[in-house]
C-alpha cells in the first residue's frame, strides 16, 4: 500500500505520469523478486495494492524484497511511502479472513498506529501484532537486523527462551525516574539475556548482542518520537518474539 503526506501539492499531470510508470515497473519487478527468488506467489499487483503469499519462514525476506523493489521503482518521488501488513496464518485458515486481516492491520496498525511507511506482522494464532516504521541507520535497517536475529535462532545459537526473559525485564525495570538510566539498564539487561541464552560461540555471541542492541535503540528512538503512543521495549520484545516464531517454521 502506497501513500504520502506531501502528495497533494506535488500532484501534477507530469508527476502523475511518472508515478504511474514507476508503479508499472514495481509491479513487474516485485513479481520477479517474489516468485523467482522466495519462492512465493504474487496474486495481484496493480496501482497501489499488492497481494502475495510466501512461506512463513521467508516473511521478513519478502518484506525486505518488496521494500527494496519499491525504493528502486519510486526513486525520485519524495513523499511516497510504503506500508505493509503481513498476516501469519496456518494453511487451513480461511483465505477470506487472511485478506480481511491484511486490510484491517494495514489501515489500523501500519498506517494508523505506526503512522505509515511501516510494516506490521500479525499472527492469527497469537492474536498480537509486531512491527514499526521502516527504520534505517548507519548500522542497517530494522528488517535486516530481524532477519539476522532469526538466523541466529534458526541455527540454534540463540534460544527462543530469551523472549520470556526480555519480557520479564521489561516489567521489572519499569518505574525509573530517569529515562536515560532506564534505557541504559535495558541495554545491559538485553546483553545479559542474550549471553545467558546463547550457545558457546563467543564470536557469534558478540555479533548477536550488537545486532540486538542496535535494533532496540532504533525502536526506542522511534517510539520516543511517537510521544508514548508506542512502548519501545514492548514493541522490541514483540519483534524478537516474531523472529523466534519465524525461525521455527519450515521452508
Amino acid at each position: 500500500w502506497m501513500s504520502g503526506a506531501s502528495l497533494k501539492e506535488d500532484f501534477t499531470p507530469e508527476w502523475q505520469r511518472e508515478l504511474s510508470q514507476a508503479l508499472s515497473r514495481f509491479a513487474v519487478d516485485v513479481r520477479e523478486e517474489l516468485e523467482q527468488r522466495m519462492p512465493g506467489k504474487l496474486v495481484y499487483a496493480g496501482g497501489d495494492d499488492v497481494l502475495a503469499f510466501v512461506p512463513a519462514v521467508r516473511a521478513l525476506d519478502a518484506i525486505k524484497a518488496v521494500r527494496s523493489v519499491f525504493d528502486a521503482a519510486i526513486s525520485g518521488n519524495p513523499g511516497v511511502t510504503l506500508s505493509v501488513a503481513c498476516i501469519l496464518a496456518p494453511h487451513d485458515h480461511p483465505l477470506s479472513d487472511v485478506i480481511r486481516l491484511g486490510h484491517e492491520h494495514l489501515k489500523k496498525t501500519a498506517k494508523g498506529l505506526y503512522d505509515r511507511n511501516a510494516f506490521c506482522i500479525h499472527r492469527t494464532t497469537a492474536g498480537f501484532e509486531s512491527g514499526c516504521q521502516f527504520l534505517a541507520s548507519e548500522h542497517g535497517t530494522v528488517i535486516d537486523k530481524l532477519i539476522e536475529l532469526q538466523g541466529f535462532m534458526q541455527k540454534r545459537l540463540l534460544s527462543g527462551k530469551v523472549v520470556q526473559q526480555l519480557a520479564g525485564f521489561g516489567e521489572g525495570l519499569d518505574g525509573w525516574d530517569s529515562v536515560e538510566d532506564l534505557n541504559a539498564a535495558r541495554v545491559q539487561a538485553l546483553a545479559f539475556a542474550i549471553d545467558r541464552h546463547f550457545a558457546d560461540d563467543k564470536n557469534s555471541l558478540a555479533r548477536c548482542q550488537t545486532c540486538a542492541k542496535e535494533l532496540y535503540l532504533q525502536v526506542y528512538e522511534w517510539a520516543k518520537a511517537r510521544n508514548g503512543s508506542v512502548n519501545g521495549w514492548e514493541n522490541f520484545v514483540r519483534l524478537i518474539a516474531t523472529a523466534r516464531f519465524l525461525s521455527r517454521q519450515e521452508g
